[in-house]
C-alpha cells in the first residue's frame, strides 16, 4: 500500500537535496539525526504562503489524525486508514500545489516527515508514526500561513 509513498519519499528527498546543497552537507555532518526537522525554517521570520490545494490536503490529514491523537486505543486498521489518507493527500499535494520555489522546498522538508510517519503507521510501532505525523502538523502550523488552521490539541 505504501510502496508509492516510499517512491515519493525518495523523489522528495532527491528534489530537496538537489535544490539545496546545504541540506546535503547537513546530512553528512549529522549521520542519522533528524535533518528534516532541523532544516525547516521561516521566510525571513514570516510563515510561508500556501495555496488552496496545500491547505485542503493538510486539513484532510489533520482531520484524519485528530481523533487518534487523544485516543490510546487506536486499532491497526485505523492506523492503516490514516496512512492511506496521508499517502493520498501527499500525492494530491505533489500533483496540485503550485508554491514558489523556496516555499516548495520547505514543504518538501515537511512532507518528508509526514511520509516517514505514514510509513511507520503500518509498521510494528504505529504510535511512533502517529507522533511523527502529529509533529509534522504542528510544524506546518508554525511555518506555513493557513488561515483558520486548528491545532491538533487545544
Amino acid at each position: 500500500m505504501l510502496k508509492t509513498t516510499a517512491s515519493l519519499t525518495a523523489l522528495l528527498l532527491a528534489a530537496t537535496l538537489s535544490a539545496t546543497p546545504a541540506v546535503a552537507a547537513s546530512e553528512q555532518a549529522h549521520d542519522g539525526h533528524d535533518e528534516a526537522a532541523q532544516m525547516l525554517s521561516l521566510d525571513d521570520g514570516q510563515k510561508w504562503q500556501t495555496d488552496a490545494p496545500l491547505r485542503a490536503a493538510m486539513e484532510t490529514i489533520r482531520n484524519a489524525a485528530a481523533p487518534m491523537v487523544a485516543d490510546n486505543g487506536t486499532s491497526p486498521a485505523e492506523y492503516g486508514a490514516l496512512a492511506a489518507a496521508v499517502e493520498s493527500q501527499v500525492d494530491y499535494m505533489i500533483a496540485n500545489c503550485e508554491l514558489p520555489p523556496d516555499a516548495d522546498a520547505q514543504l518538501h522538508v515537511l512532507l518528508g516527515q509526514v511520509i516517514e510517519g505514514a510509513e511507520q503507521l503500518t509498521g510494528d510501532e504505529p504510535e511512533a508514526g502517529m507522533t511523527l505525523v502529529a509533529e509534522a502538523l504542528e510544524a506546518y502550523d508554525a511555518h506555513f500561513a493557513h488561515e483558520g488552521w486548528e491545532p491538533l490539541t487545544n
